[in-house]
């Protein structure tokens, strides 16, 4: 899901800098050097715990979107500081929406509670 993510932000009309990482401490090294603008956040991690990584990374100042399957996760994590979040799976443009929100250059979209999927 990394690569998908990084390619669909690349190849769009924002011309992003996109740096990417695999594992929650490369996260934190890379957020710390980069120092970008967003960070996206798949909350299930194999190293380290996303919720962990999140409340670190809410110590600096950028913004930060949340992804993840798990719905009520999703719904902790707003809590704990993402700015916004996307349920998987989802479409391309729901995160580049999200993206371009976040970054200030797209409509406004209101962060609310996800709603569980049946079946």
């Amino acid at each position: 899901i990394v690569r998908m993510i990084e390619n669909m932000l690349r190849n769009s009309d924002m011309k992003l800098e996109v740096k990417s990482s695999l594992s929650g401490f490369e996260a934190l090294v890379i957020a710390g050097e980069f120092k970008p603008n967003l960070v996206i956040l798949d909350i299930h991690l194999a190293d380290v715990e996303g919720e962990q990584v999140l409340l670190s990374l809410r110590q600096r100042a950028f913004k930060i979107l949340a992804i993840s399957g798990d719905v009520p996760l999703l719904n902790e994590v707003a809590k704990q500081g993402a700015d916004d979040y996307l349920a998987k799976p989802f479409l391309p443009n729901d995160l580049l929406d999200k993206v371009q929100f976040l970054l200030g250059i797209g409509p406004k979209t209101y962060l609310e509670p996800v709603e569980e999927k049946d079946g």
